[in-house]
């Protein structure tokens, strides 16, 4: 597994931004709107969508009220993805030996 690229991370979370203007867009709302809808404030949806930059609770309340929350939980969930779930409940072992 590789290291997670700082600049990686911030192209994706530009790309998510970018999806999730063009949802309110489409869903024909103002900032504002989209602000009075989710609970999140109109500055951090500026700042998310310009920059990138929200907390994950933030970005669940703003999917949530463009309707797309059970689309955005799809791509976390086990089964959908493959991840054999054997091997997410591996018990790791911790401490010294």
């Amino acid at each position: 597994m590789r290291a997670v690229d700082a600049n990686d991370a911030k192209k994706s979370s530009q790309k998510i931004a970018k999806v999730v203007r063009e949802l309110r867009l489409s869903n024909n709302l103002s900032r504002k709107t989209l602000s009075m809808k989710s609970g999140v404030s109109d500055a951090s949806i500026k700042r998310f969508e310009l920059e990138g930059e929200i907390s994950f609770s933030s970005l669940l309340k703003l999917v949530s009220a463009l309707n797309c929350l059970s689309n955005f939980e799809s791509i976390f969930l086990m089964q959908d993805i493959g991840w054999n779930s054997s091997a997410a409940k591996t018990n790791r072992v911790r401490g010294r030996k």
